[in-house]
């Protein structure tokens, strides 16, 4: 899970599952993304996310994709 520095209440969370998901209130709602990531594997593994200190909205996704037998590495960048 990641909280951005620059807006109150933006939180981004990856899941086990593949999903990539952003709440604007706090975590009391949320909005799957994980449409917007191009080339992502069903069912990736979301290992780390992180919200940008120097850019607002700019989000960096690690995945990995092992459980499919696909051992290459994922990076994206919003």
């Amino acid at each position: 899970m990641a909280e951005s520095e620059h807006t109150a209440g933006v939180l981004y969370v990856g899941t086990d599952d593949g999903l990539v998901r952003v709440s604007t209130d706090d975590g009391a709602t949320w909005s799957d993304v994980t449409t917007a990531i191009p080339d992502a594997p069903t069912m990736m593994w979301v290992n780390q996310i992180h919200a940008s200190r120097h850019v607002d909205g700019r989000v960096y996704v690690a995945a990995n994709n092992y459980r499919n037998d696909d051992y290459d590495n994922y990076l994206w960048r919003s």
